[in-house]
Formats: C-alpha cells, sequence, structure tokens
C-alpha cells in the first residue's frame, strides 16, 4: 500500500508540474500580449502616465512628445506626436483631469469624472461605459476615453486624427482598441 500511495502521489505532482507548465486549466496556450508597461508616474506630469514606446506600439511610430503641447497651456496635459513631426498620422492626448485647476474643495477623482460624463452626455449620444478603473466612460464622437484611477487621480486620453476637427473625431474600432489597451495600463499600474 505504502509503494501504491508513493506512485499515486508521484502522478499527481507529475501532472500537476505539467499543468503550470502548459498554463494550467481553462488556458488553450495561447497567451494574451501585455504590451509594454509604462513609465514610473511622477506626480502632476501627464508625460509620465504612458512612454513613448506605449503610445507607439499602439498608434504607431515613430513617436515625439509634442513640445508645443498641442498647443495646450495647461500643464496637466501631454501630446503626443504619431508619425513623422512634419506629417503626422495624428496626435495622443493624455490629461490628468484630477487633481485639477478649478476643480473646487472637497472634489473627488470620481466626482469630477461623472460630472464630465454628464457633461458628454449632455453634448450628444455615444457616451458608452468603459471597462477600465472607476466609472471609465468612452465618448465615441470624439475619440476620448476618461477614467478613474485612484481616489486622488483621474486621467483622460484622446485620440485627434491629422485633418481631423479641432473637438476631435469619431472613435473607430482600431482606435476604441488603442485607448483602452493604454489606459487599461494606466489603471492596472496606477490604480
Amino acid at each position: 500500500m505504502g509503494r501504491g500511495r508513493a506512485i499515486v502521489v508521484a502522478l499527481v505532482v507529475a501532472l500537476a508540474a505539467t499543468a503550470a507548465a502548459c498554463g494550467g486549466g481553462g488556458d488553450d496556450g495561447q497567451t494574451t500580449p501585455t504590451g509594454p508597461k509604462g513609465p514610473k508616474f511622477v506626480k502632476n506630469d501627464p508625460c509620465s502616465l504612458l512612454s513613448d514606446t506605449q503610445v507607439g506600439e499602439v498608434f504607431g511610430e515613430p513617436v515625439t512628445v509634442d513640445p508645443t503641447n498641442g498647443g495646450s497651456p495647461l500643464t496637466t496635459d501631454c501630446a503626443y506626436i504619431i508619425g513623422d513631426p512634419a506629417a503626422p498620422v495624428g496626435r495622443l492626448d493624455v490629461n490628468i483631469v484630477f487633481p485639477a485647476i478649478g476643480a473646487g474643495e472637497g472634489a473627488d477623482a470620481l466626482g469630477v469624472v461623472e460630472s464630465d460624463r454628464a457633461n458628454a452626455q449632455i453634448a450628444g449620444p455615444g457616451v458608452f461605459d468603459l471597462d477600465v478603473g472607476e466609472a471609465g466612460f468612452l465618448q465615441s464622437s470624439r475619440s476620448v476615453a476618461e477614467f478613474v484611477v485612484s481616489a486622488k487621480l483621474a486621467v483622460s486620453l484622446q485620440w485627434y486624427p491629422a485633418g481631423g476637427p479641432p473637438e476631435g473625431s469619431p472613435v473607430t474600432d482600431e482606435v476604441e482598441a488603442g485607448l483602452t489597451t493604454l489606459a487599461t495600463d494606466i489603471s492596472s499600474r496606477l490604480g
């Protein structure tokens, strides 16, 4: 009996090791690409939320941080130029929406994002839940993804294709997937 029990234990251990090496039960053997991980976040520096490499893998390369910040005077914005700066494919704007100037005393990240969502819904149809962070939403008419990362941080990402209107263009499936990928990374690293 001792030898039989030892064989059963050895067999169970061998099967468990094999399953672990193959990814365990329920896995079809495929891995999900996770993409590059972002840089270390520096408080109040929107350009430290994502790396050029991350943006390039999602929207194409080369990627340059726009020295004019897309013409924005706000220090809560970071603009990435996608493609040749002389003839870009588009621009990705990363914005820290909380904490932000004018948020008001007693404001929090969730309240700011919920208010922005309500304003987006008033502006027109096409506001959908985004399964990222807390209270994430996608404003499809302007290619904006906004979400709560933590109680003290909320972020928005907006895609502007070259030649599009200044308020942003309707989202495509590819852009929605890209915004979701980048938002998920920010939320999982910093949330």
